[in-house]
C-alpha cells in the first residue's frame, strides 16, 4: 500500500513538471505575434553517422517534452481543458513515436538503415522545431 502510495506521487511529480510549461503560458493572456510563431528547420545536406547518433540520442532525452508541448499548444488553441485532456493524450502518443525513432536511430546508426541517407525518421527532427511559441 505504502509502495503505490510513492508510486503515486512519484507519477504525479513528473507529470507536473512535464506539463509546467503549459500552466505558465495559460496563465499569460496576451496573444502571440505571428512572427514568433514561426518553424524554423536548418536545411541540412547529407547526414553523416555522427548525426545519426547525436539526433537519436537527443530525441530519446527530449521525448517526454512532446508532452508538456503538446499540452501548451493546446491549451493556447482551444481550451485550459482541452489542453490537459487531448493534449495530454497528444503529446504521449508523439513522445512514443519521437522515443521509438530515436531509439532506432541510436541503434541502427553505423548502418544505412532505413534509409542510405540516413535522414531522420520524424519531421521535425528535433522537438523544439516544431511550430509554435518560441522562449527566447
Amino acid at each position: 500500500m505504502k509502495s503505490r502510495l510513492i508510486l503515486r506521487a512519484s507519477l504525479f511529480a513528473v507529470v507536473s513538471i512535464w506539463a509546467w510549461p503549459a500552466v505558465l503560458s495559460c496563465a499569460d493572456e496576451e496573444q502571440v505575434p505571428a512572427a514568433e510563431t514561426e518553424t524554423t528547420q536548418p536545411s541540412q545536406g547529407p547526414y553523416e553517422w555522427h548525426d545519426k547518433l547525436k539526433r537519436g540520442t537527443v530525441n530519446i532525452i527530449t521525448s517526454p517534452v512532446e508532452v508538456a508541448r503538446n499540452i501548451q499548444l493546446t491549451s493556447q488553441k482551444e481550451s485550459l481543458l482541452s489542453g490537459w485532456t487531448i493534449g495530454l493524450v497528444k503529446g504521449a502518443g508523439e513522445g512514443v513515436v519521437r522515443l521509438g525513432a530515436g531509439t532506432i536511430d541510436l541503434l541502427t546508426f553505423p548502418f544505412n538503415f532505413p534509409n542510405a541517407q540516413k535522414a531522420p525518421l520524424t519531421q521535425p527532427e528535433y522537438v523544439w522545431q516544431k511550430p509554435g511559441v518560441k522562449y527566447v
